[in-house]
């Protein structure tokens, strides 16, 4: 038989995108979407932490190579 494992493999993750179309109808909307990019990300590290043998990430991570503050210390 095979080995079995379990990974967690995400893409594109864009931390700190600015949701473009949402902040400048509504700036509380595009605030709490900024945040979730960020929550989502610390969501699939924990689950990866206790649940998955590896994790592969692909595609963009940060949403622009002049990252925020946070961004960068995230």
């Amino acid at each position: 038989m095979g080995c079995e494992f379990t990974f967690i493999h995400c893409a594109d993750l864009h931390l700190g995108s600015r949701c473009w179309g949402s902040r400048h109808d509504d700036p509380a909307l595009g605030k709490r979407f900024y945040g979730a990019t960020f929550a989502s990300f610390r969501r699939i590290v924990d689950l990866g932490i206790s649940r998955a043998d590896f994790m592969v990430i692909s595609g963009d991570i940060y949403d622009d190579l002049n990252e925020t503050p946070r961004t960068r210390l995230f």
